[in-house]
């Protein structure tokens, strides 16, 4: 993430990062009607398989990254790719913020509730 990203401060705020990596759906819109299809796969497609095996292996160590999922899940076994799709932008965007900042991770338990 950090050599593709090269310097956190060219983005403007977290959702263009999720755009760098494709992370974001596609969008085909037409007068009132607006339909968001699955992710545009811009930027490299190794970020992307790195973040989504990340994901799962984040889902089963973090309450904080858990409790997302499971919001974008929306309790449909159904949706399972689509929550980890939103959680690995999630994670994007939260790397981008880490990187730009200067921290690391800390996990904020009653946030996860």
């Amino acid at each position: 993430m950090a050599a593709f990203v090269d310097d956190p401060h060219r983005f403007p705020h977290a959702k263009a990062v999720g755009r760098y990596f494709g992370l974001v759906p596609s969008q085909d819109q037409s007068g009132d009607r607006n339909r968001l299809g699955h992710i545009t796969r811009e930027g490299a497609s190794v970020v992307r398989q790195l973040v989504a095996e990340a994901s799962w292996q984040v889902l089963r160590r973090s309450p904080t990254v858990r409790a997302f999922f499971e919001r974008a899940q929306r309790g449909d076994p159904q949706r399972k790719k689509i929550a980890l799709v939103a959680t690995a932008h999630y994670l994007v965007r939260v790397m981008w913020a880490m990187l730009k900042r200067g921290t690391v991770w800390e996990e904020n338990l009653a946030l996860a509730r």
